[in-house]
């Protein structure tokens, strides 16, 4: 996909249906590898060599899915384009509300792409941006005070991009095999290190984190191989079992997804509809995003056995964007060197 067709089409410049069809040899490729490969399949970009940089903007991101939604674009150009937004530097963000909108453009295992996302990202425009707290913060909450507090600094610093900073403090919680200290470590490359060696690390540490038990890590291992990985192949079975660990250790994200596995017979897990509306319901509690939006639409179409009831399904949409719910969580890998 050539850069500066994509920067055309998202400033309205090339009309949608042009777009498309430049990118359909590109797009016959991407699609036979994703069922094998997943999310690390490649993402092409060529001539940004001679771009600086492109600043995406509001009205960009809206284009995107107004063309999926009214348009030809299809769920997985959409996903193509959003990666390409998201892995190529020379396209920044203009604000952390667009940032997260690009991320939900994904098809990251997180959260469905469908018309209903599409729509909610359109929507989210109108509200003031959040920082919401993800599931993860509920257990570095849990931490011993002092070792929170230590992990917590380093998370400060990595948004400031003190990335030497941040390792130093967390180092001597890493040599003592923290567990949570291994995890959040694992996030961001070392000195020198190239994408490759970056990723065996990275994916071998989520791994030593999980199997000393802590629970967010078992949650991101679940992402990496429902998606694929540069260093781990798809697999979504695999993944689905590690999604109901989490659950199962109290992950409310990973109970939504749990459930939904439960609920559809999804990714090898047995049907087992009684449990996997207790499983939502529980994230639901917990208010995560997902299982609000999912319980809301239970109760607003009757669906799954729930009845139409107007207003617990407004019960649970006016539950997202509270200053409690938990959000989706963010890509937490940093190549920095």
């Amino acid at each position: 996909m050539d850069a500066s067709l994509l920067i055309n089409f998202l400033e309205g410049n090339e009309r949608a249906s042009v777009f498309k069809k430049a990118i359909a040899e590109e797009m016959r490729l991407y699609k036979l590898q994703l069922k094998k490969r997943g999310a690390s399949c490649d993402i092409w970009l060529t001539g940004y060599g001679r771009i600086k940089e492109f600043s995406v903007e509001q009205n960009h991101v809206k284009r995107i899915c107004e063309e999926c939604l009214n348009g030809p674009l299809d769920e997985i150009e959409v996903d193509y384009i959003a990666n390409a937004l998201i892995l190529h530097e020379i396209f920044v963000p203009a604000s952390k509300k667009i940032e997260y909108a690009i991320y939900r453009l994904c098809d990251n295992g997180d959260s469905p792409l469908n018309r209903e996302t599409f729509q909610y990202v359109i929507d989210s425009f109108d509200n003031e941006y959040k920082e919401f707290r993800t599931s993860d913060d509920i257990f570095l909450d849990e931490l011993d005070i002092e070792v929170s507090s230590i992990i917590k600094d380093a998370l400060n610093e990595i948004e400031e991009d003190n990335y030497d900073k941040s390792r130093e403090l967390l180092s001597p919680l890493v040599d003592k095999k923290d567990s949570a200290a291994i995890y959040y470590s694992a996030g961001f490359s070392l000195p020198g290190e190239d994408s490759k060696e970056f990723h065996e690390r990275y994916i071998k540490l989520l791994h030593q984190s999980a199997e000393y038990g802590y629970v967010p890590a078992i949650h991101e291992l679940a992402i990496c191989y429902h998606n694929g990985d540069p260093v781990v192949q798809r697999d979504a079975e695999k993944a689905a079992q590690l999604f109901k660990e989490a659950a199962e250790k109290g992950h409310p994200h990973s109970q939504w997804l749990h459930g939904l596995d439960l609920l559809y017979e999804r990714n090898g897990i047995s049907k087992d509809k009684k449990l996997g509306i207790s499983y939502i319901e529980k994230s639901a509690l917990a208010k995560f995003e997902g299982a609000l939006v999912t319980m809301s639409k239970f109760y607003e179409k009757g669906k799954s056995g729930f009845p139409v009831d107007v207003d617990k399904a407004q019960y649970y949409k006016n539950q997202i964007n509270k200053e409690d719910m938990l959000g989706y969580s963010s890509p937490c890998t940093i190549l920095v060197s």
